[in-house]
């Protein structure tokens, strides 16, 4: 069983400006649930999480490194984006929905800090 600690404050979710855009790592230094997800629990550099948000607003062009592919093209991932970023879905709900998800999707056991 893998484990996946998601920092509130590291966190973009819903539709709050302030946190900035969401996507896999944006302007502000923060990560959606997928974007920690692929940064903590599989590795990927932080540098290719960048560029694939890049890709996405340059025309709409999907290109990323392979490894992200691969791994966000699974069954549970769009329910995934539906929830976090959500824009009437606050504090507990929010992350009860996705612990839940990762628990029963990919058997990730999901904690939230700070």
């Amino acid at each position: 069983m893998k484990k996946l600690t998601i920092d509130r404050q590291r966190w973009v979710r819903g539709r709050n400006k302030s946190y900035g855009n969401s996507g896999l790592l944006n302007e502000k230094g923060r990560m959606c649930c997928l974007g920690f997800w692929c940064h903590f629990t599989n590795g990927i550099p932080k540098s290719d999480l960048i560029d694939f948000n890049n890709s996405l607003k340059e025309g709409g062009v999907l290109y990323a490194p392979d490894e992200i592919n691969s791994q966000l093209y699974r069954s549970w991932h769009n329910e995934a984006i539906e929830i976090n970023d959500a824009p009437r879905m606050w504090g507990k709900k929010r992350e009860e929905r996705l612990i839940n998800l990762f628990w029963e999707k990919a058997g990730i056991e999901l904690e939230f800090i700070n």
